[in-house]
């Protein structure tokens, strides 16, 4: 890399793939930038942008965001100069809420990343493509991030022939503006903390105890104290059997536990729980890892499930 930025470094790649691409041929270009995500770095230049923004670590993710903006901009010139942009179908999206401590901001949604309050969970997506049939809109329909997969192989024109996915295919949905073929979905199970947390419909059922410190309501980023978060007593003393139930259509920023006064709810949300948990397969966490074979130093520098 000799020292460059990785989000110019990665997108200086993808133009170097698009410009020697055969517009004939269909392209599938995966780019995960790592702007956005710790350690918190930009080029000074990017930084000197926001000098105004007091606290430090929000001015640096600032800066991270606007140096991959501009990067997905050079990326988007290329496809445009090739000839390939207008039979492209771009996505931008996320696989989790912004960490609260490291210069992100879910405001006013509760919780942090690698929580599973709608803060850590919920993410936004936009998607550009002549191939959309209603455009200028905003959905806001149920989609897991599993359903991509089906739902691209539908827009490139593939038959998914693997009946046994997770993933739903919403291309009407994200194309056409179709109601969401999903009614459910899996937040997180896990046995280690523990706390498990799914979706069904507008309900969301949390069991276990939500991770301490990055579950409460954290201030917009304006706000002179940054990171010190908003808590409810109220709340948190009505679970005292660490149940949480949330009408998610009426109550999107989590503050009133329902699960008291909605125990039939409560009672159906677990019995879901319980039927999912009988195909339960545990995380790699579980398997001690990292391992010595996993080591990026044996795959170019690469990290692999099995390392991270």
């Amino acid at each position: 890399m000799n020292g460059t930025y990785s989000t110019i470094a990665f997108a200086r790649e993808a133009e170097r793939i698009v410009n020697q691409h055969n517009p004939n041929k269909p392209l599938y270009l995966y780019l995960p930038f790592q702007a956005g995500h710790a350690p918190l770095e930009a080029p000074q230049w990017y930084i000197k942008m926001y000098s105004h923004i007091r606290n430090k670590r929000r001015r640096i993710f600032a800066a991270m965001v606007t140096a991959m903006d501009e990067a997905i901009g050079n990326i988007t010139t290329a496809f445009q100069k090739q000839g390939l942009w207008d039979n492209t179908l771009m996505i931008f999206t996320t696989d989790n809420g912004g960490h609260v401590f490291w210069g992100a901001n879910n405001y006013p949604l509760r919780g942090s990343k690698a929580t599973v309050w709608e803060g850590g969970t919920r993410g936004t997506v936009f998607v550009h493509g002549t191939m959309l049939r209603k455009t200028g809109y905003v959905n806001n329909e149920l989609v897991h991030s599993v359903d991509w997969y089906p739902t691209l192989m539908t827009a490139a024109g593939i038959t998914n022939t693997d009946a046994d996915i997770d993933g739903i295919d919403m291309w009407d949905t994200i194309s056409n503006g179709m109601p969401s073929k999903r009614e459910d979905f899996v937040y997180n199970i896990d046995t280690n903390v523990p706390v498990s947390a799914i979706r069904y419909k507008q309900w969301k059922l949390i069991v276990g105890k939500p991770r301490p410190g990055s579950s409460g309501w954290y201030p917009p980023p304006h706000a002179l104290v940054y990171i010190v978060p908003v808590t409810d007593n109220q709340l948190t003393s009505k679970a005292k059997t660490n149940t949480y139930l949330f009408d998610l259509d009426a109550d999107p920023t989590e503050h009133f536990n329902l699960a008291e006064e909605k125990e039939e709810v409560v009672a159906m949300m677990e019995q879901r729980l319980e039927n999912i948990m009988k195909t339960y397969v545990h995380d790699l966490s579980t398997l001690n890892r990292p391992t010595a074979k996993s080591d990026p130093a044996n795959f170019g520098d690469a990290w692999s499930p099995g390392w991270c």
